[in-house]
């Protein structure tokens, strides 16, 4: 990571985690002014100093055509943070800023880990603040179910697998007392204890050591022991649902 990264923010996923709760451009609407400032602080960070103010104009329309046109779903704070990111070259070598140099720098960005971990973490963030509102009616316990099973048919990913679990067994989506199904999700639950173990153990991060210890204990106990540990039971859940999912998908 570059040091002029590391003086903007100490942790940059932190900044991406609050840009992406920002209002996106689908519901702000495509502010010229504002996209304006932003391909301008692309500019001087990128040591352009002697452009001609017409083109750059017409580059900035061209760029608000694209963003209107394909990249709505994006926050004003995201734009500001990719153009950042690109114009110091956290996205590979460019030649020149340009309306296409930003459409490549907003395709690495919404393909990137911090952007789907933010992402992930919003959700999981509204699935809890969904849970903690008032009780569902069934059409709205069903409405987050099948937007939940065409979220993971684009995505493969599973967000909030814990209530989701709740639902699927209230809607009588997950059978939990099927012994097959039982036995499937704790297979596939174990496996990802163990695939994740050694993930962490190939990166050999020290933050990682804590989280390592707490994966071997859930893989060396016994089947009654295990049952006990509470990233067990989410994990389980979580499988559960995605199994599920899976299921109704033809996956």
């Amino acid at each position: 990571m570059s040091n002029l990264h590391k003086h903007q923010d100490h942790h940059p996923a932190t900044r991406v985690e609050r840009a992406v709760r920002a209002p996106r451009m689908k519901e702000t609407g495509t502010d010229r002014d504002s996209i304006k400032k932003i391909y301008l602080k692309a500019l001087e960070l990128a040591g352009h100093r002697n452009w001609n103010p017409e083109d750059v104009r017409v580059e900035i329309d061209l760029l608000r055509e694209q963003i209107q046109a394909r990249y709505t779903s994006l926050t004003y704070e995201e734009l500001a943070y990719l153009s950042e990111s690109g114009a110091i070259g956290e996205y590979g070598q460019y030649h020149g800023i340009s309306p296409k140099t930003f459409v490549s720098w907003i395709k690495s960005y919404l393909s990137s880990q911090e952007r789907k971990k933010a992402i992930r973490v919003r959700k999981e963030e509204e699935a809890r603040q969904l849970e903690k509102s008032k009780p569902l009616s069934h059409a709205d316990k069903r409405k987050t179910w099948d937007e939940a099973v065409e979220h993971y048919n684009t995505s493969q990913t599973v967000i909030g697998g814990k209530f989701l679990f709740q639902i699927g067994v209230e809607l009588g989506e997950i059978d939990i007392k099927d012994e097959m199904t039982i036995e499937e999700v704790k297979y596939h639950a174990l496996n990802w204890f163990k695939s994740e173990k050694d993930r962490l153990l190939a990166e050999a991060g020290l933050a990682s050591r804590v989280l390592i210890r707490q994966l071997k204990e859930v893989i060396d106990a016994d089947d009654k022991t295990r049952s006990q540990f509470p990233m067990w039971q989410n994990r389980c859940k979580h499988v559960a649902v995605e199994l599920k999912f899976k299921e109704k998908l033809g996956l």
